[in-house]
């Protein structure tokens, strides 16, 4: 499967500008998902302390040797190579099995009577650590390490020795216990190490007691030689040690090299002329409860031992020690074409065992600045140049400023090219095929948009950015973004996505993963992430716009952009939170309904200002992100090299929904002004960290790209594979969980959980239930967790079929036939039925599949008082009753009447004393809440549902075999839908519409409101709102919810997370994504939606409002709008939508009266007209006092108006959409209101 998609791209020479980018994809580096059950011979505390040694010089691993199979099948032998031998061995089954026998023959210890390169030496075990070049030895005494090297390079030879020495706190050290046991399998041997105590120290005790524990082991991995232990027992501290000094535990270091600590926190191991040979960085420590503790590393002055530290106090023991290895592995450079100030390194990035590296500034003969793109790659741990391309032909083309690559393809942009307008380019490595990827017709890029300037790659995807495209003189540099398929012809078909505001700067950084798309934009405002789903074809569509919770303007937020799955990573190089612009950069995920949500800000552990945190350069692959801070300033806190600009990059990872940062990299060879970390790519376990200005084959400021291992991967993409059992099942039935991940580094543990909470003992990779029962029925999910990082699997639901028994009855004294209804939710489901009670004959119906009728007869009963029986039917226990020869029964009321509302009443039940009596609805629209069944006299209690039919319904309890009727009334007439439409103008002239919502404490009605403009011109209206703004306040004027652009949610008040999902499932979300809508549920109260031009523009706007809680008891009972009246088509409008019955309205046209609030030019007198949905006038009025009728119902509301030339109406009117208009007269200009009750 291909690996990580990544895209990287140069920065300005601007740096301030921050307009390049580079994004990067996931790694599926584990092949396909296995259910297969592990064994784990020996589990040490789930994982153990670790330190890797890890080679950084090395000469070329030897090839493995090859053999004739011994004893195979008689078939043709598989003749694989290359990239299809690689495939094969990742495939499950005999692939896989073969895989790992190759590993295990590749990295085994193998025993040995005495050392390679000692005779005089005891028996240990001899390892090759192919990939890192070294031959190690382990024995008792510790692990001894040498260089592989040929035989010309001998005189370069080194010999160095790690041994576990003492530990303790302070300077009170104690040493380690001896070693009791040994335990070798395949490339891992375990010590235990335990000391005893004599009989002397205790009493009652055996002769020899054991006492601390610890667990000392050594593994052979292709990211080297890992040493590890875990202390099982807190040491115990000497009364002179101080009660804060941390844990201390001690190695010894023998041989050629000595340890010395580097800035960053890591330890070099150098030989005697200073050159590193082997390292390790910063240490990750966890106490039993999973609870990180803080660690560091030292080196002895005489570099003869490292102490590592750890923070216990509070730790709950046994605690582990790990730390997070990123070890340099090549150098990469422009040999033999090294220039200076070429930036070889300014655009990175990685996929598999292929490196792409971009020099923008490399001149190509008398051209200067015309960019070359160079491919790597790497067999084991060695890394070639595999191509050198410059597909420019021109000074200041810029090619590979930005680069990206996926499995075989790479993409990289030239956009200087042309006078700045741009090109870009697709290279098929594989074929050494190249084609130009040219914007689509109508795309046609100018001088200066800077086509090319960031670029993503995805399969057969391409995304291509054009950060400086103009759409006219008012839209500069809003920017454009090119998406591309390469057909199954091998075509290219290509669509274009647009920025939508001035100097946003759309498309400065891309990224993509399958057929997820996210581009930055960090021009608008603090900045912004647009996400976009693509389908097969490359058609696009908006999902989300990510902006950070906490940021300001001007913090260049999307700047950088990467994606992985269903998280995305977006930089903000000039957010000020650890000082001027330290830089941060923010973490999105994507839930399960497709909503995305902040999840965390990432900022360096030792941020200062300044040093670009996040600004071109972001990476992501699963739980694992690489960020990039090329100014960083060398030395160590308070005393920081100013204005250094060495650079350094941060590795973070993620355990569940926290990431935490593991550790920092820093160039071994590292240099005032190189920039380290302009550009970082990550997958699998490699990093790529470019710098555009380092020292290279001896030239200075030429560039160069470093390729790292990290030591531990977090995994990812954890998924739950039901191969097992299907996900719904029927009671009895087998159900079995298995599950797969990628990353990680082969010592994962695994915690099953059930509705979020761990299942006790799950803690396999497959999880079985033999026989579910529908307690078993709920949501499923692994946690899958490693020393440096956890991953969740999404959730899997298992549905568990139900059996329901009814009715539950109660029989006379004669007996009688009865029968039971069997209900299955699953129509394959079997059950039988068998009686308990001999009273209880099973007639029919002894077995079933799926929906059936058990019939049954009840025999008389002789005696006095009452008997119960029982019969077992589909595993549920269906219980009988029987009167007895005194039992007899009534019931009050016997009905009863409701209106349409729910409500919740009482029936009363009269018996003698040991009688049993049941109660059942009959009707679904009836429940009964107590009182299902009892004994003696009682109670039964139900509730009626809310009626919401046009006509009355009936229906019936039967309560102790008497038949109970309720008759609930009809549904009132309910107002769905009220709108106004009106010019909007500035401010004291905004749309202004009130409502009133009444309903009983504790009641809500979701409403959703809309404030529309480019909607409107569907209906000739030309002056339509371009941008309206919608604000909604309670009646205290308090603003309770805003939004401008119903796409973006504005979070805040009512609105607690992202809308846009809701609206738009709503089926009335707005036509244009420049309108506004809010959802809300109100209480009881007084409301205020007021409609604005954005910017303060004007034109004809809509403002509406639609029920979307018909059911509840809430109500809209009144709607006012308040706008500027003008003639002609200037008219006020307010329109309404009646729904299920007939409503009585009044309806006021309001202007004199509103001078007495400050209204200056209210209008002198109105006219009010209702119309119907075809345009036929319902009724209409000129001052309200002219129809004395109409007068007199006015004044029996109490709703008149107080001055006499406002016009006003009364009616009832059946369901139907109407529209109420309110002119001036004559036709005057001036503000007006229009107020509608709902006497319901």
């Amino acid at each position: 499967m291909a690996g990580p998609k990544l895209a990287a791209r140069e920065a300005s020479p601007n740096p301030s500008a921050h307009k390049e980018h580079k994004a990067r994809k996931k790694d599926f580096n584990k092949g396909e998902m296995q259910l297969k059950k592990l064994l784990y011979g020996f589990r040490a505390l789930l994982a153990g302390s670790a330190v890797v040694l890890l080679a950084i010089a090395f000469s070329p691993p030897r090839p493995a040797k090859s053999g004739p199979p011994g004893n195979e099948p008689k078939q043709p032998p598989i003749q694989l190579s290359g990239e299809a031998a690689k495939k094969y061995l990742e495939q499950p089954g005999e692939g896989q099995s073969l895989m790992a026998a190759l590993t295990a023959a590749r990295f085994g210890l193998q025993h040995e009577e005495h050392a390679p390169f000692d005779e005089k030496s005891g028996a240990g075990y001899a390892a090759m650590s192919h990939d890192q070049n070294l031959n190690a030895w382990f024995a008792e005494d510790g692990v001894t390490v040498r260089p592989s090297l040929p035989e010309t390079k001998h005189d370069q030879a080194w010999s160095m020795a790690l041994r576990l020495k003492r530990y303790g706190y302070g300077k009170e050290l104690v040493d380690v216990p001896p070693i009791v046991s040994r335990n070798v399998k395949a490339n891992r041997i375990e010590y235990v190490r335990q000391s005893k105590r004599s009989e002397s120290d205790f009493t009652n005790r055996k002769s020899q007691i054991e006492d601390r524990k610890l667990l000392e082991w050594y593994e052979n991995r292709p990211e080297g030689i890992e040493q590890g232990f875990t202390l099982n027992e807190r040491p115990e501290r000497n009364g002179v040690v101080v009660g804060e000094e941390p844990l201390r535990v001690l190695l010894a270091v023998t041989g050629d090299l000595n340890a010395r600590a580097k800035d960053g926190g890591w330890i070099e191991l150098a030989d005697s002329h200073g050159s590193g040979a082997l390292g390790y960085s910063k240490l990750i420590a966890m106490d039993a409860d999973g609870k990180q503790l803080a660690a560091r590393m030292e080196a002895s002055a005489d570099g003869r031992e490292i102490a590592l530290l750890v923070e216990d106090e509070g730790a709950r023991y046994p605690i582990v020690i790990d730390p997070i290895m990123a070890a340099l592995e090549k150098k990469l450079d422009a040999n033999p074409n090294v220039q200076t100030d070429a930036r070889f390194g300014f655009a990175v990035a990685i996929d598999g065992e292929r490196a792409v590296v971009g020099a923008w500034r490399e001149d190509v003969g008398s051209s200067a600045d015309v960019g070359v793109v160079y491919t790597f790659t790497r067999s084991g741990n060695t890394w070639s140049l595999f191509s050198r391309n410059n597909n420019g032909s021109e000074t200041n083309d810029q090619c590979g400023r930005s680069v990206g690559i996926s499995g075989s393809r790479i993409v990289f942009g030239c956009p200087g090219a042309n006078s700045g307008a741009g090109r870009a380019f697709l290279r098929d490595v594989s074929n050494s095929s190249l084609v130009e990827l040219t914007p689509p017709p109508g795309g046609l890029n100018d001088a200066g948009d800077g086509y090319g300037t960031s670029v993503a790659i995805s399969g057969n995807l391409i995304v291509v950015g054009e950060p400086g495209h103009d759409f006219g003189t008012s839209l500069l540099d809003t920017g454009l973004v090119f998406v591309s398929v390469v057909n199954s012809d091998g075509s290219i078909s290509s669509v274009s996505v647009a920025g939508s505001t001035a100097n946003e700067n759309f498309g400065t950084s891309v990224a993509i993963d399958g057929t997820t798309l996210v581009v930055g934009g960090p021009g608008a405002g603090a900045g912004r992430a647009n996400v976009y789903t693509l389908d097969s074809s490359g058609e696009v569509t908006f999902s989300a716009r990510l902006q950070p919770s906490s940021g300001n303007a001007g913090d260049s937020f999307g700047n950088s952009v990467a994606i992985s799955g269903n998280t995305v990573v977006a930089g903000a190089p000039l957010d000020g939170d650890k000082g001027t612009n330290a830089g941060a950069a923010y973490v999105f995920v994507r839930a399960a309904n497709g909503n995305w949500s902040q999840q965390q800000k990432l900022t360096a552990s030792d941020a200062t200002a300044n040093i670009s945190f996040g600004a071109d350069h972001i990476a992501i692959q699963g739980n694992t992100i690489v960020v990039g801070a090329n100014a960083w300033d060398g030395g160590t806190p308070p005393f920081i090299l100013k204005d250094d600009d060495r650079g350094a990059a941060y590795v973070f990872t993620r355990s569940g929904t926290v990431w935490t940062q593991q550790t920092q990299i820093l160039a071994n060879d590292g240099a005032r002004g190189d920039n380290f970390g302009v550009g970082v790519g990550v997958s699998g376990n490699s990093v790529i960290v470019g710098a555009r200005a380092a020292t290279a084959s001896g030239v200075a400021r030429a560039g160069a790209a470093y390729v790292y291992r990290l030591d531990c991967v977090p995994p990812y993409g954890a998924a739950v594979n039901t191969g097992f059992g299907t996900r719904t099942l029927c009671p009895g039935e087998f159900a079995g969980f298995g599950m797969g991940f990628r990353g990680g580094t082969g010592s994962e543990t695994f915690q099953w959980r059930k509705n979020g909470v761990n299942i006790p003992g799950a803690t396999d990779q497959l999880y079985i239930i033999n026989s579910v029962s529908a307690s078993d029925a709920g949501s499923y999910d692994v946690v899958v967790s490693n020393s440096c990082g956890s991953d969740i699997s999404a959730p899997v639901t298992l549905t568990v079929y139900s059996f329901t028994l009814s009715p539950n009855q109660n029989f006379g004294v004669s007996g009688s036939p009865g029968i039971v209804n069997v209900t299955s939710t699953g129509s394959s489901c079997s059950w039988t039925a068998v009686s308990n009670a001999s009273f209880i004959t099973i007639n029919s119906g002894a077995s079933g599949t799926g929906n059936g009728t058990v019939g049954f007869t009840v025999a008389a009963n002789p005696n006095s008082g009452q008997r119960t029986g029982t019969m077992t039917i589909a595993g549920l226990t269906f219980t009988v009753s029987q009167d007895g020869t005194n039992c007899s029964y009534s019931i009050a009321p016997t009905s009863q009447t409701l209106d349409a509302n729910a409500s919740t009443k009482t029936v009363a039940v009269t018996t003698n004393a040991g009688c049993n009596w049941t109660a059942t609805s009959n009707d679904s629209f009836i429940s009964i809440n107590s009182g299902a069944n009892g004994t003696g006299n009682g109670t039964v209690t139900y509730t009626v549902a809310a009626n919401f039919n046009t006509t009355q319904r009936i229906g019936t309890l039967t309560i102790a075999g008497q038949t109970f009727t309720v008759t609930q009334g009809a549904a009132p007439g309910l107002v769905a839908n009220v709108s106004t439409r009106l010019p909007v103008g500035q401010d004291p002239n905004a749309l202004i519409q009130g409502f009133i919502v009444q309903g009983p404490a504790g009641s809500t009605k979701k409403i959703i409101v809309r404030a529309l403009g480019p909607f409107l011109q569907q209906f000739g209206i030309t002056d339509f709102l371009a941008n309206p703004a919608l604000d909604i306040f309670d009646g205290n004027q308090v603003k309770v919810a805003s939004n401008d652009n119903w796409r973006t949610t504005q979070v805040g008040g009512l609105i607690t997370g992202d809308q846009f999902a809701e609206i738009n499932a709503s089926g009335l979300a707005p036509t244009n994504d420049a309108e506004s809508a809010i959802i809300a549920n109100l209480a009881p109260g007084q409301y205020t939606a007021v409609v604005r031009g954005s910017g303060n523009s004007v034109g004809t706007g809509l403002v509406d409002a639609f029920d979307l809680s018909g059911a509840s008891p809430a109500k809209l009972v009144n709607v006012g709008t308040r706008g500027l009246v003008q003639p002609g088509d200037g008219l006020l409008t307010a329109g309404f939508i009646v729904q299920n019955g007939s409503v009585r309205v009044v309806i006021r046209a309001i202007g004199p009266s509103l001078t007495q609030f400050g209204i200056t030019n209210a209008l002198a007198d109105t006219t009010l007209q209702l119309r119907d949905q075809f345009g036929a006038v319902v009724r209409e009025n000129d001052d309200w006092q002219s129809d004395p009728t109409q007068k007199a119902e006015l004044e029996a509301t109490g709703l008149q108006p107080t001055n006499n030339f406002e016009a006003a109406l009364v009616a009832t009117i059946p369901p139907g959409q109407y529209t109420a208009q309110v002119r001036g007269k004559p036709e005057a200009t001036g503000t007006g209101v229009v107020e509608i009750y709902f006497l319901q």
